[in-house]
C-alpha cells in the first residue's frame, strides 16, 4: 500500500472529505467513504496519481483538530 491505511481521513480538492474504510488486497483496491456522496474504490494506481496531482491529500485539518482536543485547546 502507498501509505494510507484503514481509517485515513483524506479530503479532494473542493474540500469533500473521506474516510479510508477498506483495503481489498486481493483486488488491490483502496475503498473510501466520501462525505455526502457515498464510498468508491480505488486501485493503488489511481490513487497514487490523484495524490499526486494534489487532487486528493491526507485531511490535515481533521488530524489537527484531533490533536488539539488530546490537548484539550479549542
Amino acid at each position: 500500500m502507498i501509505g494510507i491505511e484503514v481509517g485515513t481521513r483524506i479530503t479532494n480538492n473542493a474540500n469533500i472529505k473521506g474516510k479510508v474504510v477498506q483495503y481489498r488486497k486481493s483486488q488491490d483496491l483502496i475503498v473510501i467513504e466520501w462525505e455526502g456522496r457515498g464510498t468508491v474504490g480505488y486501485t493503488e494506481a489511481m490513487l497514487k496519481e490523484v495524490i499526486d496531482s494534489k487532487v486528493l491529500s491526507i485531511d490535515r485539518e481533521y488530524y489537527r483538530n484531533e490533536k488539539l482536543d488530546v490537548l484539550v485547546i479549542v
